[in-house]
């Protein structure tokens, strides 16, 4: 399904990047984490300076995955700042295009949710931008270097470091790691994405956890004393690593317990 004939060539999306995008894992019409997509959008609107309202961002997601097919679909909606003239400004006047696609649900083989990931780190470093840090934007030019190299390396995963060298997300996932009663995960104050099942997770899972969040800064070493390192998606749930370059983990129990209740959102 795509619900955009062609983009055209002068499309800003298409130009410059300018625009956002959510993928949503739906299962027969139903998207649990719906509302934190619509809200990581907005927000997203705002941040870009793209003329869409709360109401009409809510409207394109509900109607996305209500004209999904029946069964477990990822579903992509993308809002791009519409066509306009040459040059970097946009234009007054430009309306934001929408444009739906719709797969399949796939996930990674079932032995990796069990066993674990083998990553390795990434040579391609993430810039610091504020402005632009949290938000699902459309250049995503840093992670199509990194998944490179993990294609390169035979990875499962690529960890992406800061310019300080400093852990900050996987190329497609966010970074979690429980150390004791500690859950960390980076603040993603500077670079990389806030995911929803990041979001899900911080704000509905772990109040009621024994556990604590913990988002200062962490050199890459501390993560070799971690109890447990994991990745996590809204379309792949929660995966354990089981190797990182030369560290190795092997009692992925939250993990476990986590894929359990994410399934659980599904219907599973």
């Amino acid at each position: 399904m795509q619900l955009a004939a062609a983009i055209p060539p002068d499309d800003r999306g298409l130009q410059y990047g300018e625009g956002l995008f959510e993928t949503l894992r739906v299962q027969d019409h139903h998207a649990p984490l719906l509302a934190r997509h619509q809200a990581r959008m907005l927000a997203g609107c705002i941040r870009l300076g793209l003329p869409v309202s709360e109401a009409e961002v809510r409207a394109r997601l509900d109607a996305a995955v209500a004209a999904s097919e029946p069964g477990a679909r990822v579903v992509k909606v993308m809002v791009t700042g519409g066509s306009a003239g040459r040059g970097y400004a946009p234009a007054r006047r430009a309306r934001p295009r929408w444009v739906v696609q719709e797969f399949p649900l796939t996930l990674r083989p079932p032995a990796l949710y069990r066993s674990g990931l083998v990553t390795g780190l990434c040579c391609q470093r993430l810039a610091r931008q504020p402005a632009l840090a949290g938000i699902k934007h459309l250049n995503r030019l840093e992670q199509v270097a990194a998944a490179r190299e993990v294609l390169e390396h035979g990875w499962d995963e690529g960890l992406m470091l800061d310019s300080l060298g400093r852990p900050v997300e996987w190329t497609s996932m966010n970074l979690f790691a429980r150390f004791g009663d500690r859950l960390w995960t980076p603040a993603l104050a500077h670079q990389g994405v806030s995911g929803v099942l990041r979001s899900w997770l911080l704000e509905h899972w772990l109040p009621g956890s024994p556990l604590t969040a913990d988002h200062r800064p962490r050199p890459l070493a501390d993560l070799r004393h971690a109890d447990e390192l994991f990745a996590g998606n809204s379309v792949a749930g929660f995966l354990p690593v089981r190797k990182l370059a030369v560290w190795r983990w092997d009692k992925p129990e939250l993990v476990l317990s986590l894929q359990h209740t994410f399934s659980g959102l599904f219907g599973h």
